[in-house]
């Protein structure tokens, strides 16, 4: 459920499993408690893409000219630089959008 409102990652979801069975942990206490609470909001990661995009020149250069698998490479910057808490999709839509501006 919590994977399905954006609040951890698929990948989060499986280290939140083992503490819930070892504990009588509430499921959102486990994930605040392992620092694993997704950011969805959209300013941030927004702030989080602007970096990247200012950071990797050579890169973002490389998508507008049509190479959109860089966008990969750019949304790792980004998951990096939020500490992995950030919605990947929320990331890749987001640095989509600024760099077709």
């Amino acid at each position: 459920m919590m994977v399905e409102r954006n609040t951890i990652s698929n990948t989060a979801s499986k280290d939140v499993l083992p503490l819930l069975m070892d504990t009588n942990t509430a499921p959102m206490e486990a994930v605040r408690s392992l620092g694993l609470e997704q950011v969805s909001d959209a300013q941030a990661i927004e702030g989080f893409a602007q970096e990247v995009i200012a950071e990797n020149v050579a890169q973002v250069e490389q998508f507008r000219s049509g190479k959109e698998a860089v966008l990969g490479f750019l949304v790792g910057q980004l998951m990096k630089k939020s500490k992995g808490k950030a919605n990947p999709k929320l990331a890749g839509d987001t640095l989509r959008k600024l760099l077709k501006t």
